[in-house]
């Protein structure tokens, strides 16, 4: 069981690295609309970035009690 939590870890960590970096990128485009004053634009992605965010803080969650699971009891 202990070899699955940790194949589970690993594959949501890889999960996890792909949602950052599609919010990280959203960032971006949202700093290049408010250069360029594209208003609606910003409104949608920062809509997107919340639950994007969302999402992130899910899956650290989840990470988080995987490995808790695999903590030794004392």
């Amino acid at each position: 069981m202990e070899k699955e939590i940790q194949q589970l870890i690993t594959s949501n960590q890889n999960d996890l690295i792909r949602w950052i970096d599609k919010r990280d990128k959203l960032r971006n485009k949202i700093r290049f609309c408010h250069e360029h004053k594209f208003e609606e634009e910003i409104r949608v992605s920062q809509s997107e970035l919340k639950h994007f965010e969302g999402i992130i803080y899910d899956y650290e969650q989840f990470i988080k009690d995987l490995k808790n699971i695999l903590k030794p009891k004392l």
